[in-house]
């Protein structure tokens, strides 16, 4: 097992690149925090809900195969030219990812995507994570790419950074039935055609360790995209994200 980095030396001092890095996230945090905020006026607004079952199985020499399925519903949807209220089903995503452990902690993956909804979307994924344990919180960085196929539809490419807290709510590590915090925020540059936009999203969910084979997370998913090709969209998500490693 990897030795976890500590934030703290023997005289209770912070560590300068805990510090260093601690600063940098609430930087970007205000910065997006700062962009959003001069988009409001011209929002179209989405709420709805993604509720989600991810199944992970480890294979042999480091591999592992994780699937996802994830539903996605509008309560609400000021995106068009009537309001819509009541629930309303949008799409189905079934995931398939193949992962392969590289160094200490970091994985690359690829994989592909299926979105059922009023046509067949494909997706092809790849991504390179890398994860740093400190003694009582863990941070993740996640580099994506993705590239979306759909009939009588523009080719889409999706260029992704997403950087995640995790930090358990009691104690130094997550234990079999504790709770936990966990929040990620993510930027994505997305190509489509003659146009080019930005999305950002912010995700701070609560989760439940049952053990170390299944943990569920509730929370919230905000996203904003139409940043270079106004008007800009909010949305915002209740998340309800279930975990089984097989």
């Amino acid at each position: 097992m990897a030795k976890k980095f500590q934030c703290y030396n023997s005289k209770n001092r912070t560590n300068f690149f805990c510090s260093f890095k601690m600063k940098s996230f609430l930087l970007y945090i205000l910065f997006i925090s700062l962009s959003i905020g001069q988009l409001i006026s011209q929002e179209r607004l989405q709420v709805g809900t993604l509720p989600a079952l991810t199944i992970s199985k480890e294979l042999k020499k480091d591999w592992q195969l994780t699937s996802k399925i994830e539903n996605r519903l509008f309560f609400y949807d000021d995106s068009g030219l009537e309001k819509k209220t009541g629930l309303d089903y949008i799409h189905t995503d079934v995931a398939f990812i193949g992962s392969k452990k590289v160094g200490l902690s970091n994985q690359l993956s690829a994989g592909f995507q299926f979105r059922f909804g009023t046509v067949i979307e494909k997706r092809s994924i790849q991504q390179f994570n890398m994860v740093i344990d400190y003694y009582s919180f863990q941070l993740a960085h996640r580099f994506a790419a993705d590239q979306t196929f759909a009939p009588d539809t523009p080719d889409s490419y999706r260029f992704r950074y997403r950087f995640t807290y995790n930090k358990p709510l009691s104690g130094n590590e997550i234990n079999a039935k504790e709770f936990y915090f966990k929040a990620g925020i993510e930027s994505l540059f997305i190509l489509e055609e003659n146009t080019q936009d930005l999305e950002f999203r912010g995700t701070p969910t609560i989760g439940y360790n049952f053990k170390s084979t299944n943990k569920i997370e509730l929370g919230l998913d905000y996203r904003t995209d139409g940043i270079l090709i106004q008007p800009s969209r909010q949305r915002y998500f209740v998340v309800l994200n279930y975990y089984v490693k097989l």
